[in-house]
């Protein structure tokens, strides 16, 4: 998991802890859309890879 609850993903993205191909998510509401495959950062150790099936 990336965050344990929804309100401390927000707090993450309002903190601009949370990056997706090394662009950071600044809007909590914001659609990502999977082409091939992602790179999700969460501060600068946690990174998850996510593939479209």
């Amino acid at each position: 998991k990336l965050a344990p609850s929804k309100r401390e993903a927000r707090n993450l993205v309002a903190g601009k802890g949370i990056a997706v191909d090394d662009r950071i998510i600044e809007d909590a509401n914001e659609v990502i859309d999977i082409t091939n495959e992602i790179i999700l950062r969460k501060g600068k150790k946690v990174f998850i890879k996510i593939k479209k099936a």
